[in-house]
């Protein structure tokens, strides 16, 4: 993603410093040196939830802004992603877990109250219109294929693994006969919930 980011900037002549680093604690990238104000605008898009603990990582980003400063943020609403839900529900049951916690945003609420708790003042939080919507059937195949192409993801990849793979696929096909019916199929709408956030001045 990084080189495919330097590619566009140089292309379009953007003069932007790219970093590949983990965003819970940038401190020794030295990007705000001292005498400076900060930053103006902080974004993190889709990526909070995938943080092993994302208080401490906004309370960090809070350091970095300039009075004033505002935070975007989003994070897929409840149940937008069904495979990412399946996967969740059938982890106990195969030995496997997903590698973030998908029970810490249960409401809009809580990416507000994670925000404010943070040090900033939330000013919009809302939900999105759909951004994609996608039929999914339920029958056997479609079941195991979904899977199949589940498991090549970095992001689920453990459920792939051996001895956990055939005892996954199964409870996964299962779980999404139940979700949509054998024969009916199910809706997948995926909308976001966001935030803007500004540091107090």
């Amino acid at each position: 993603m990084l080189s495919l980011a330097r590619q566009k900037s140089l292309e379009q002549q953007i003069d932007i410093e790219w970093h590949e680093h983990d965003i819970s604690d940038i401190k020794e990238l030295n990007l705000v040196k001292e005498g400076e104000e900060g930053f103006d605008v902080i974004t993190c898009g889709s990526a909070l939830i995938l943080l092993p603990d994302p208080v401490p990582a906004v309370k960090h980003w809070l350091s970095l802004f300039k009075p004033g400063g505002v935070l975007m943020t989003d994070i897929q609403s409840r149940n937008s992603n069904i495979v990412m839900s399946i996967f969740a529900s059938i982890g106990e049951d195969v030995g496997e877990s997903l590698k973030w916690d998908m029970n810490q945003f249960q409401r809009i609420e809580d990416l507000g109250t994670l925000v404010e708790g943070a040090g900033f003042k939330v000013e919009k939080l809302w939900e999105s219109e759909v951004f994609r919507m996608e039929e999914i059937e339920t029958r056997d195949g479609k079941g195991k294929v979904m899977f199949e192409e589940a498991v090549r993801s970095l992001m689920f990849a453990g459920f792939g693994k051996e001895g956990v793979k055939e005892k996954a696929k199964e409870a996964f096909v299962n779980r999404l006969k139940e979700i949509g019916g054998v024969e009916r199929g199910v809706r997948q709408e995926t909308r976001f919930w966001m935030c803007i956030a500004r540091k107090p001045f």
